[in-house]
């Protein structure tokens, strides 16, 4: 009796390594991630780096290797902690198959919004088959503000949209400074 416990007990030991190892099979390792072309390290590395806020996109470049074959595989790369969420600053591409042992290199770009201020982001990159399991790595950033960054909030025309010859047309301009510098020279 006792003997028939034991061999139950190892047999549910068994199916569930077994079950825990077909689940935690990745297809993808990471290597290597690209941020405006510094090489970031993981989060668990604890390292955080600094970047000043670039006024177009920066490029994501994502280097993997397969450890499979698979079909269809989704690359996505986002940056989190901006909080308008209408606005989520991500890119995806997608790769139509991948070939075991084979190191690729997919280019993303990140268009940033021009109210997003300087702070510390989490920048989370996701390598997705169609089928099976996603790999995802985050990486901590300190992303500085422009120097001198304006955006214009309204403009106001008087007397209105349409002029008569020879008469003044008085216009006021509203603008927001979200750079780090105060400049508020030349501005009227």
């Amino acid at each position: 009796m006792k003997g028939k416990a034991m061999f139950a007990s190892l047999m549910l030991l068994l199916v569930a390594i077994f079950a825990m190892a077909s689940v935690s099979a990745q297809i993808v390792s990471i290597d290597e991630v690209e941020f405006d072309d510094d090489e970031v390290s993981p989060s668990s590395s604890t390292e955080i780096r600094n970047f000043e806020r670039p006024e177009d996109g920066v490029e994501v470049k994502v280097h993997f290797t397969a450890l499979e074959d698979a079909e269809e595989v989704e690359i996505e790369a986002e940056l989190t902690g901006y909080d308008d969420s209408n606005d989520r600053v991500r890119d995806t591409e997608y790769v139509d198959g991948i070939t075991s042992g084979e190191t690729y290199v997919e280019r993303l770009t990140l268009d940033f919004p021009w109210d997003m201020d300087q702070d510390f982001y989490t920048l989370r990159v996701y390598v997705c088959p169609r089928t099976g399991d996603c790999v995802e790595e985050t990486y901590e950033l300190d992303i500085e503000a422009v120097e001198h960054g304006f955006a214009i909030k309204d403009v106001d025309f008087s007397p209105g949209l349409t002029v008569e010859a020879g008469r003044a047309l008085l216009t006021t301009v509203r603008v927001e400074n979200f750079g780090d510098e105060e400049d508020d020279e030349g501005v009227k």
